[in-house]
């Protein structure tokens, strides 16, 4: 029978860093099964604390990646 694979949730804080970490893994047989990114909604009090500055600096996104492995 044959056996699971394993699965691995992670979180980054950008696509260069998902990007780095991921040929890494790759080495050490662990592949990209899904993938997404999102984006925190910014905010009125945002805007209300930092003024105008606040379109000129968006909130980071984020990317979720999974990872499976089998063997």
């Amino acid at each position: 029978m044959a056996k699971p694979p394993t699965i691995m949730v992670k979180e980054y804080k950008g696509t260069d860093d998902f990007q780095k970490e991921a040929q890494k893994l790759a080495k050490q047989g662990w592949a990209v099964t899904s993938q997404s990114e999102r984006t925190q909604r910014a905010g009125c009090m945002r805007f209300i604390l930092i003024g105008p500055l606040a379109l000129i600096f968006h909130p980071k996104s984020r990317v979720t990646v999974t990872y499976s492995k089998t063997a």
